[in-house]
């Protein structure tokens, strides 16, 4: 299978790029603990001119009518900034439910969402808390397999302690009676599981570059710390440490391309290759983690390292759009399938 990017893609990619660096430095990060709300609106207002926000959403409704093989790579981008924003949980999620919804929905809500007036969030019953609640203007909710959509005054939403401080969490406390149904259990289970998809998928391309951020800070921390007279780099036990962590990580990538790739053409093996692509970016996420606390030694738990701000991240998203087992579990349901496609372009890269 070719994972070849277009020129197109690639500058989606360095575009958004780009702007993180100049908008979203760990010092703007740090900056957000301290607010009310840990919202950037103004970073929020850039990404929605520069149409991220808006990637799913067709071009003639405001968007730029892309596609998950496009997003993926801006997602790599994202984790690589720890970017605070819902950015995927609204321009990812919750446009592709809108994208789907035309029929039950308000007529301005695509091009509202494009241009980042109209925050709205989709809570999935596998995810127990959702994060950044406080800051959106609407959601989707699952009772059952049924798709409800509530605003903001007719939930109330529960504030919970989390690990990252630049991601809020919240408990979402809700009646059906209260809220308008959308669509039947029968109607919207196919919907649910694309929405898990979709999330999983997203969150496994943060993932990838987080691991990579944490991958670089590590080297060049080990190429200026020094012990017995020469940098702690230059010895073989660190240097195996450091390319275990590259070597799975260029594992890795493949696998969640694939994944994209088979989301976007809703190939019958999305399932399988969702699972697997959250699997093997939790586990070279959270190898990265430890590899770099083992580098940075001490220094690296404190308030002061950055380094903190991305490992916090990693073990936060870990656990949501289904943990490492339930994913495993998935996984094993669909190769045993009898209609399960094994070997080369089916159950592997």
């Amino acid at each position: 299978m070719d994972f070849s990017f277009t020129s197109q893609q690639i500058a989606f990619k360095d575009s958004l790029k780009k702007l993180l660096d100049e908008e979203c430095s760990t010092n703007a990060i740090r900056a957000l603990w301290t607010t009310e709300n840990g919202f950037d609106q103004l970073r929020w207002e850039k990404l929605s001119n520069l149409g991220v926000v808006g990637s799913l959403i067709e071009e003639g409704e405001g968007g730029l009518g892309l596609n998950d093989i496009d997003l993926i790579l801006m997602a790599e981008e994202s984790g690589y900034s720890a970017l605070p924003e819902p950015l995927w949980d609204v321009g990812g999620v919750s446009a592709s439910l809108i994208n789907r919804l035309s029929n039950h929905i308000e007529e301005n809500w695509k091009a509202r969402l494009a241009n980042g007036d109209f925050l709205i969030l989709t809570a999935h019953e596998i995810n127990k808390f959702l994060p950044n609640a406080h800051i959106a203007d609407a959601f989707f909710l699952q009772h059952g397999d049924g798709l409800y959509f509530a605003s903001k005054e007719d939930v109330k939403i529960i504030p919970r302690e989390g690990l990252d401080p630049s991601q809020r969490i919240f408990e979402i406390e809700w009646s059906p009676k209260k809220a308008k149904r959308l669509m039947h259990r029968s109607e919207s289970a196919d919907l649910w599981q694309d929405v898990l998809n979709r999330g999983a998928l997203l969150l496994a391309g943060q993932l990838l570059g987080l691991t990579q951020r944490v991958l670089d800070m590590s080297v060049e921390y080990v190429k200026t710390r020094n012990q017995f007279g020469k940098p702690i780099g230059s010895f073989q036990a660190v240097k195996h440490l450091l390319a275990n962590v590259q070597v799975q990580l260029e594992f890795a990538r493949p696998v969640v391309y694939k994944a994209a790739y088979s989301l976007a053409t809703n190939s019958p093996g999305r399932y399988r290759d969702v699972s697997y692509a959250k699997i093997v970016s939790s586990k070279v996420s959270r190898l990265a983690a430890k590899t770099s606390i083992q580098t940075h030694g001490a220094i690296g738990y404190t308030w002061e390292s950055d380094l903190q701000i991305f490992m916090k991240r990693i073990w936060f998203l870990d656990i949501f759009w289904g943990s490492s087992s339930w994913h495993l579990n998935r996984l094993e349901r669909e190769l045993l399938s009898p209609t399960s496609e094994i070997g080369p372009g089916g159950s592997f890269v």
